[in-house]
Formats: C-alpha cells, sequence, structure tokens
C-alpha cells in the first residue's frame, strides 16, 4: 500500500476522532449551563432514563434507543441525552431538546431546541410525549418514550404538579 495513501488514511481517522471530541466538549458545556440554570429554578432531576424515539413523516420511519438525563419543571422536560461509548468508558454528549407544553416558552439557556408537546400520557412507569413536526410538507408524528420503570418515581404525581398535567 502507498504511504500516502496510509498517510490519507490516517489522517481521516485522526480528524474523525478530533471532531467527534470536539462536539462532545461543545454539548458537555451546554449540558453544565442547562444544570446550572435548572439550580436556579424547582425542578426534579433523574439519571440514566432509557429513551426510546419512534417516528413516521410521508418519507419513512425512524426508531432510536438511548440514554438521557431528564429534568422537569414547571410545564417542561429537558432531555440530556448521551451514547454510551464502548465498554461504557464515556458518555458522549448530544443536543439537549427542551419539551413543552406551553408555546409561549422561552428556550432554557443551553438547550439547542424547543418542541411543543401535543399530547403526554404515562402507562405504567413510562412518560410518553407526543408532537407534529415543524414542517407541514412532511406531516409526521414523533412519540418518545422515557422508562422511569427502574427509578422510584411516581410519574403521575409528579407531572400533575410540574406539568399541568391530567390523566387522559
Amino acid at each position: 500500500m502507498p504511504f500516502e495513501l496510509v498517510l490519507m488514511f490516517s489522517i481521516m481517522i485522526a480528524l474523525f476522532i478530533v471532531i467527534n471530541y470536539a462536539i462532545h466538549i461543545h454539548y458537555g458545556k451546554k449540558r453544565e449551563l442547562v444544570i446550572s440554570n435548572l439550580r436556579l429554578i424547582e425542578y426534579e432531576y433523574f439519571k440514566d432514563v432509557k429513551v426510546r424515539v419512534k417516528g413516521r413523516s410521508k418519507f419513512g420511519f425512524y426508531f432510536r434507543k438511548m440514554k438521557a438525563d431528564i429534568g422537569i419543571y414547571k410545564d417542561n422536560i429537558i432531555m440530556l441525552p448521551y451514547n454510551q461509548l464502548p465498554l461504557g468508558l464515556k458518555k458522549q454528549f448530544q443536543p439537549i431538546t427542551q419539551y413543552s407544553i406551553d408555546s409561549n416558552q422561552r428556550k432554557l439557556i443551553g438547550t439547542s431546541i424547543v418542541v411543543i408537546i401535543e399530547k403526554i400520557w404515562v402507562v405504567n412507569n413510562t412518560l410518553f410525549l407526543e408532537f407534529g413536526t415543524s414542517s407541514k410538507s412532511l406531516k409526521g408524528k414523533t412519540i418518545i418514550e422515557f422508562n422511569f420503570s427502574h427509578l422510584n418515581a411516581n410519574l403521575k404525581d409528579l407531572l400533575e404538579n410540574r406539568m399541568c398535567y391530567t390523566n387522559h
């Protein structure tokens, strides 16, 4: 194999690692900013919640499993997702999403996007959120499942106090 080819692949792999690590550092700083802002208000915080995202649109379906830390405060749920790297060596942080039932809700500093929840419900110890896409041409729906079964959390009481939730 020519030296130039080996050098090119080595540079590509090195760039991939450096860029990936820079993204991780960026979202790690955003995560700290969100957590420090949450400390200024009354909130509940849950670590290592199992999350499943299922969606459909005009063009197809998608499905994703991950873990996230979850912050719940007045009419809002903050999802701080991460990917667990192989062998569990490090959490790779990702963009932070704020879900709100209030369409006039201001974005918490550090979050990437605010998504307006259309429907919220609890089955057993799993919280479900449903919302549509912001694009009228895609006409999609997404359902997110937050599985709190491994935690001592009374979701119905928590949501009644924090989210103006009524059991539908």
